[in-house]
């Protein structure tokens, strides 16, 4: 579960990671490794905008929005495991 602490803040560049892929054979190949390096080279306000222009498109929209109620799930739970 430690090993999972290290990705609690990266919701917005997995998402970001969807939308640039956008393939339904790119993500499975390359997201897993596209998000971590977006991650490091990206600000927030870079990644936020990305999102922001892809959230545009009512399809995209909908998945995006429920990837981020999986992810603040995820991350509210091991936060709660963190501090107990």
């Amino acid at each position: 579960m430690r090993k999972r602490l290290r990705f609690l803040n990266t919701a917005d560049a997995r998402i970001a990671s969807l939308l640039l892929l956008n393939g339904w054979a790119n993500i499975p190949l390359l997201h897993a490794i596209h998000w971590r390096i977006i991650n490091r080279l990206y600000t927030t306000e870079t990644l936020s905008a990305i999102l922001a222009t892809g959230l545009n498109d009512n399809e995209t929209a909908f998945f995006l929005k429920n990837c981020v109620l999986a992810e603040n799930t995820l991350m509210t739970r091991l936060m709660m495991i963190k501090t107990s």
